[in-house]
């Protein structure tokens, strides 16, 4: 970490999001951060004491009576507008978060990809939508009751459609700042201190039928995957 003098006294004109890659816009500089796995952003009043320690701060943005502080990025780059490549975002599929996400280029993307492809790896696959990851993959399986190998080809596009529509929702559930929950909307109201935050991720018990759930790493980003083997079966599917 290092000061950077081009910066200081510079407005910030305008902040865009694209999946995990903030864009931060100033007079002639952009910051761009990817929060990759474990980044995250906080927002400080000036002199409050932070969550995190300093040495986990990969960015931080001081202005008049308030601090932005970014932890743990997986990638940190200063550049000047021109330099802003399409290798580095522009392969990115539309936002989810974003106003203007257009979902029928979503489908377009995921269509486009190999029949056999498994749900686990399209919902993550950042060139059809930017923004999923892995616990909203979990989730989102088990809200549609699809095994997570189910491949591409087995749902008709209405079916495929309704997977991204429905991670777009939980995600948009969630920018309170909040602890991330997919069993219900904070926005209307929490359920009470026993409700589970999540269905299935990192449990043990399927939350319907009571099953013991099944945790692997699976798919092209060996990422865990819980499931539901009675709620989420596969044909031909063995035990786990």
């Amino acid at each position: 970490r290092q000061q950077v003098p081009e910066l200081a006294q510079r407005a910030v004109h305008h902040v865009d999001a694209v999946g995990k890659h903030l864009l931060v816009h100033l007079e002639q500089w952009v910051v761009r951060v990817h929060l990759g796995m474990h980044g995250a952003w906080h927002h400080y009043a000036a002199h409050e004491t932070w969550k995190r320690p300093q040495w986990q701060a990969s960015v931080e943005l001081y202005f008049a009576a308030q601090t932005f502080v970014c932890f743990n990025a997986q990638d940190v780059e200063l550049l000047r507008p021109v330099q802003l490549r399409p290798s580095t975002i522009g392969h990115l599929g539309p936002d989810l978060l974003s106003p203007h996400c257009d979902m029928q280029q979503v489908m377009r993307r995921a269509l486009a990809k190999p029949a056999a492809t498994p749900l686990i790896d399209l919902l993550l696959d950042q060139h059809v939508s930017a923004g999923l990851g892995n616990v909203y993959k979990n989730e989102i399986l088990f809200i549609h009751r699809h095994h997570p190998l189910t491949p591409r080809q087995a749902l008709d596009t209405p079916a495929l459609q309704a997977l991204f529509v429905t991670g777009q929702r939980l995600m948009q559930q969630n920018l309170g700042g909040w602890r991330r929950t997919t069993t219900y909307d904070r926005r209307t109201g929490s359920l009470g201190p026993k409700v589970e935050r999540l269905y299935v991720y990192g449990h043990r018990d399927c939350p319907v039928c009571t099953t013991r759930l099944c945790g692997e790493i699976l798919g092209r980003h060996r990422r865990k995957t819980y499931w539901c083997p009675s709620c989420q079966p596969m044909p031909d599917e063995t035990a786990c």
